[in-house]
């Protein structure tokens, strides 16, 4: 008789009230990570080598630049063929990458232009110059030895 009643009082307890105390693993292991300090330092360790391993591929990722300059020059000359004032302007434009073996890639296209005002003797005291350009680099040591 009194194991009828407590199979019945048991079974009148609503399922959400036995299942208040019990735990996941993964809430768990959710807790254990937020919680210990070895945790919290062990996953901080891991994003960082994960940002490093981002920071480490963009060294070897290609970039884009350009570079432009102008100049005046109204200085004295002490030749007079030199002329009295020189101007120049010019501008690059180029792509350049790094691979993971030293090597570096660069291709790039150069333009100048010069003109020298009041130079004695010279026909044409305009310069111009455009030219495209590629240069490849090899470290000599870079990993030369099975060493980097």
């Amino acid at each position: 008789m009194k194991l009828t009643w407590l199979a019945l009082w048991v079974l009148s307890i609503p399922a959400w009230a036995q299942a208040s105390g019990t735990i996941s693993v993964e809430d768990y292991l959710l807790q254990v990570k937020t919680k210990n300090p070895q945790g919290v330092a062990l996953s901080e360790n891991i994003q960082a080598l994960q940002y490093r391993l981002v920071e480490s591929e963009s060294a070897t990722t290609p970039e884009v630049y350009a570079e432009a300059g102008v100049s005046d020059d109204h200085s004295e000359k002490l030749i007079p063929f030199m002329g009295r004032r020189t101007e120049g302007h010019g501008w690059k434009l180029g792509l350049r990458k790094q691979f993971t073996t030293g090597t570096t890639a660069n291709v790039f296209y150069d333009s100048r232009w010069a003109n020298i005002t009041g130079a004695a003797g010279i026909p044409q005291p305009n310069y111009w110059e455009n030219k495209a350009t590629l240069e490849l680099s090899q470290p000599l040591w870079r990993n030369g030895f099975g060493s980097k």
